[in-house]
């Protein structure tokens, strides 16, 4: 397995990680 291959898997992860954690955290908002 290509090392650039991981790290952009790796990236496309923490990038959809991130928006998910974003609209939790706007919908916690929204509800208190």
């Amino acid at each position: 397995m290509e090392l650039s291959l991981l790290v952009r898997w790796i990236v496309v992860f923490l990038v959809i990680f991130l928006l998910l954690m974003v609209l939790v955290f706007s919908l916690i908002r929204k509800k208190a």
